[in-house]
C-alpha cells in the first residue's frame, strides 16, 4: 500500500522518550519521498535526520505502517482558515507500508477529560482523580497524570468526550500498560507522568462511541493543516 497526495497521517517521532506524534498531510510525492505538512510547533523535534514511525488508513478497514526519516526543511506557510502556521519537510518513504491493525486502532492527538474511578457499595461511581488525555484509540488512552501508575493495575474510567451538543459519557474497565515520568519541559502542565491505559471489557456500542469520534478528530486536524 503507497501513499497518496492529500493523505492524513499519524506521525511518531522514534526512539524518544516520551513518545511524541501529531498529524500530518501529505503536499507531494517523488520517487522515495514525500513532502509533508506539519504543524509549526514541532519543527524544533523533526530535524533533518529524524527517524519517524508514519501511519495511515484506508477503506479497507486497516491502518499501515512504514519507517521514515526527515531528509529536508522546505518551506512554511498559514492555514488560509485557520491562520494556523504550518511547515513542509521532505520525508523518506518506502514504496510499500505494511499493513499493521484494524482502523479501530488509529490514534489521534486530543485532550479529553478522564475520570478515574471507584466504586461504594452501592455502585455509585465517585472520582477519585481527574486526568487529562494525550491520545486517544477505540484500544485504549494516554493520560497526563500527577502520579505513576503500576503496570497492570486494574482500574474503572469515565471518559468525556465532547460533542456538538454536550458530552457523551463512557465507563469503561481499564488495565495499566506503562507510565513513564515527563520531564517539566515537555509539558506546561503540573501533572508529570504519561501514562498508558488498555481498555478491557469495553462494549461494541461504546468502542463505536471512541472510533466515531477519533475519526471526527483526526478529520478536524488534517483540516486545520491546508
Amino acid at each position: 500500500m503507497d501513499l497518496q497526495k492529500g493523505d492524513c497521517l499519524e506521525v511518531e517521532l522514534v526512539n524518544q522518550k516520551p513518545q511524541h506524534s501529531f498529524s500530518a498531510r501529505v503536499m507531494g510525492l517523488g520517487d522515495g519521498w514525500a513532502r509533508l505538512a506539519i504543524p509549526d510547533e514541532w519543527l524544533e523535534l523533526c530535524r533533518v535526520g529524524t527517524s519517524l514511525r508514519l501511519f495511515f488508513s484506508r477503506k479497507d478497514d486497516a491502518s499501515y505502517e512504514a519507517l521514515s526519516r526527515v531528509t529536508e526543511w522546505i518551506e512554511s506557510g498559514f492555514d488560509p482558515d485557520t491562520f494556523e502556521p504550518f511547515r513542509l519537510v521532505k520525508v523518506e518513504v518506502p514504496r510499500g507500508f505494511l499493513r499493521n491493525q484494524r482502523r479501530s486502532y488509529v490514534r489521534v492527538n486530543v485532550q479529553i477529560r478522564v475520570d478515574l474511578l471507584y466504586f461504594y457499595q452501592d455502585q455509585v461511581p465517585i472520582t477519585a482523580l481527574t486526568a487529562e488525555s494525550l491520545n486517544l484509540s477505540a484500544e485504549g488512552v494516554r493520560l497526563l497524570t500527577l502520579r505513576p501508575f503500576e503496570p497492570g493495575a486494574r482500574l474503572m474510567i469515565l471518559l468525556l468526550l465532547p460533542q456538538a451538543q454536550g458530552v457523551e459519557e463512557i465507563y469503561t474497565h481499564a488495565e495499566v500498560v506503562r507510565s513513564e515520568f515527563i520531564p517539566e519541559t515537555e509539558t506546561a502542565s503540573p501533572a508529570r507522568y504519561g501514562t498508558a491505559l488498555k481498555f478491557l471489557r469495553i462494549s461494541q456500542i461504546n468502542m463505536k462511541k471512541i472510533l466515531k469520534f477519533v475519526y471526527k478528530q483526526q478529520e478536524l486536524q488534517a483540516k486545520s493543516l491546508i
